[in-house]
């Protein structure tokens, strides 16, 4: 990659701070088949800063601390099979549902699950790559 990016990242790397981040990457490794590729602890059980690895993705995470709230945000995450990904989620603790799964108009077959932690994550496979003139005419718009 290039020289201002280091090994393992990407140019753009989601980062969320989260109230308990022990807890969400414990989801994203268990739930997500996610890799801890390195973790700095903090007082009390803290996380300075972590990253997990999703499909060779990274994703930052750490707790929130004094003048750092919580940012949550959305992950969309491609699995190789989104049923099995989704029931293994909703089966986790403290996790709801936003949105069953279901083929979506895109050409991905997703659904969307919300961690204790409130961070919402689309699990999705992708079924068809379809062009945004076909994604719009599936909404019955014209591009």
């Amino acid at each position: 990659m290039s020289n201002y990016i280091p090994n393992g990242y990407a140019a753009v790397v989601p980062y969320l701070v989260i109230d308990d981040a022990p807890k969400e990457i414990e989801f994203m490794t268990a739930v997500l088949d996610g890799t801890l590729e390195g973790r700095l602890d903090g007082p009390n059980g803290s996380v300075m800063n972590a990253r997990v690895s999703i499909g060779g993705s990274p994703v930052m995470i750490s707790s929130t601390m004094p003048g750092h709230d919580a940012q949550r945000g959305m992950l969309y995450v491609y699995v190789p099979d989104c049923d099995a990904t989704f029931a293994k989620a909703v089966a986790t603790e403290g996790v709801t549902v936003v949105m069953g799964v279901m083929d979506q108009f895109w050409g991905d077959r997703s659904g969307a699950v919300k961690s204790a932690n409130g961070v919402v994550y689309w699990i999705a496979t992708g079924k068809e790559s379809l062009t945004h003139e076909q994604i719009a005419e599936r909404m019955g718009m014209k591009k």
